[in-house]
């Protein structure tokens, strides 16, 4: 089977290569099981299928023009709050295929009538490809748009003498050059509640960065992610983050969860997300 990728990148919009790697895993996962793949930009084929990112960047008259072989896979979180989820845009979902990461967004698309399916991002060794025997003279690393909750965590940091390095709108080579250099990276949500962040955490768990984030009482997180990545509430970061960073196992305890993220190979989600969908 033919198959194209696409990505939704309006003019002058960076933030849309944070899809980069999906597209990747994407592409890898299809090749593996066998079938041809085209990257694109902005376009949507009416000859093969294609599998859109970013599709919350589109208006609700382009959706509903996509042929019906487009399929929109969703890594936004689904809620009331989120400033991409409109009634117009939820509406104009309706008849398309639709795939998403999240078990928590599957129950939100269920209560509106829709009938998604759940394609969790799993390993893919195509992404196994940061340096982590190079010298590390940065002890945390955040990357993600600030606000004012995520910007108090990393300035209580540098108070305690912690290194710092915040990341805004830096993708790609440029960024794994900042994270082949760091000892831990930081997760903090930028709504709440939330859903934890799994696509910025399976490159790092993929690339043996050991990963601390945020986990509130009303923080979603996948079961398979239990063991996956170190957890504290938003009060609790700073002491945890020191904790961490005094250990001096942190690294080998990274190697080990990578051993233990590719027992959920990509390939397989994506399988049964081909035989269902297409």
């Amino acid at each position: 089977m033919n198959i194209e990728i696409t990505i939704v990148q309006p003019e002058n919009y960076v933030h849309s290569l944070a899809f980069s790697e999906i597209m990747e895993t994407l592409a890898y996962g299809f090749h593996a099981l066998g079938h041809h793949v085209e990257l694109s930009r902005n376009h949507v084929s009416s000859q093969i299928p294609t599998v859109i990112l970013g599709a919350n960047l589109l208006a609700p008259e382009v959706i509903q023009s996509l042929p019906p072989t487009a399929i929109l896979y969703n890594l936004e979180q689904i809620t009331e709050s989120s400033p991409w989820i409109t009634p117009k845009w939820m509406n104009a979902l309706r008849g398309k295929i639709l795939w998403d990461y999240s078990l928590r967004n599957i129950e939100q698309w269920t209560t509106k009538g829709f009938t998604p399916r759940y394609v969790p991002v799993g390993y893919a060794p195509i992404l196994t490809r940061i340096d982590r025997t190079i010298h590390k003279d940065i002890d945390v690393i955040f990357y993600g748009s600030l606000n004012q909750r995520r910007v108090e965590i990393l300035h209580a940091l540098q108070e305690h003498h912690v290194t710092v390095a915040s990341l805004a709108g830096v993708y790609g080579k440029a960024r794994d050059e900042v994270i082949a250099r760091s000892k831990l990276a930081l997760n903090i949500h930028f709504y709440v509640p939330n859903i934890f962040e799994v696509v910025r955490a399976s490159y790092l768990v993929a690339n043996r960065i050991p990963v601390l984030s945020e986990r509130n009482p009303d923080t979603y997180v996948p079961d398979e992610w239990e063991n996956l990545a170190y957890w504290a509430p938003y009060n609790q970061l700073i002491p945890t983050c020191l904790e961490l960073l005094a250990n001096p196992h942190l690294q080998s305890h990274a190697d080990e969860r990578l051993k233990l993220y590719q027992s959920f190979p990509f390939i397989n989600f994506l399988r049964t997300a081909i035989e269902l969908s297409l």
